[in-house]
């Protein structure tokens, strides 16, 4: 850079004191030529192109800027691609549906017993008057009810999961304030059915007629006609208690073996009548 000029003024022509006569400095003579051909355009030029190339690529930048739109940098994570892991293959949920062939290939004895098993179970909550089970029945309130058992006696497979009941139902009933009667044996007939997977009766009970008989009695005898035979009776009798008195009565089978009914008296001290089978020998046969 050069450096800054002083303010100079030009000796006039017509004074003949120096400029460090006037200033009281002491300078030296400036030679005016060479300060003549300083600023010539010859120099300037550099500058000028120097000038002109910055302001020529600013305007460049801002063609560019309206020209082309501000692109967003992307600065997000790239994604990692994770090993690629087989999926287990999907499994269709088992519907709740059971279909003839499942129950068939289900063992039979198994569903005979489910089925009687929600008979028995259907039967004690009705007699019971047991509205959370039967819900909407309408049941007798005048007699409060006691179910002594329940057992089914017969069931007849009607479909693959349908079975129809027979249950022997054993009921003691009463009024307040009074002990409760055990009424006659009953029986009902329930039909159970499973086909959506659900056993459960599909009507009220209706009444049946239980599959049982009373015990054929044998032609009546006298006496026995065999001798010493209470003394076998109450040894096949100690099981269950002492034979208490004389034989109730003889009989004699079809088969040719004699009945012997014996009084038994349990630990409690009540007494049974039994029967017990003879041979011709005077052997007491086991039951049955």
């Amino acid at each position: 850079m050069p450096r800054a000029a002083r303010s100079y003024v030009p000796a006039m022509t017509t004074s003949p004191r120096s400029v460090a006569d006037q200033d009281g400095e002491s300078l030296e003579s400036i030679p005016w030529e060479s300060l003549h051909t300083l600023g010539q355009p010859a120099d300037r030029r550099h500058w000028y192109a120097v000038a002109g190339a910055i302001v020529l690529a600013a305007v460049l930048v801002s063609v560019v800027r309206v020209a082309s739109p501000d692109t967003p940098v992307d600065l997000s994570v790239p994604a990692v691609t994770a090993a690629t892991v087989p999926t287990a293959p999907s499994i269709a949920p088992p519907t709740t549906a059971v279909t003839e062939a499942d129950l068939m290939s289900v063992d039979a004895g198994t569903v005979e017993r489910v089925a009687v098993a929600v008979a028995e179970t259907a039967a004690l909550a009705y007699f019971s008057q047991d509205v959370s089970v039967w819900e909407g029945v309408e049941f007798d309130r005048s007699r409060s009810t006691f179910v002594e058992y329940v057992s089914a006696v017969s069931v007849v497979r009607l479909a693959p999961a349908r079975f129809e009941v027979v249950v022997a139902v054993s009921v003691l009933d009463g009024v307040e304030g009074s002990p409760f009667q055990r009424r006659p044996l009953r029986g009902v007939s329930l039909v159970v059915d499973g086909t959506d997977g659900d056993f459960r009766p599909v009507d009220l009970p209706s009444p049946a007629v239980l599959p049982m008989r009373a015990p054929g009695m044998p032609a009546p005898m006298e006496e026995s006609p065999v001798p010493g035979v209470m003394e076998s009776v109450a040894r096949l009798a100690a099981p269950f208690g002492e034979v208490v008195g004389e034989p109730l009565s003889f009989g004699r089978r079809p088969s040719g073996e004699i009945r012997v009914v014996a009084a038994v008296m349990d630990p409690g001290g009540m007494t049974w009548p039994m029967s017990f089978d003879v041979s011709a020998a005077g052997v007491v046969l086991p039951s049955g």
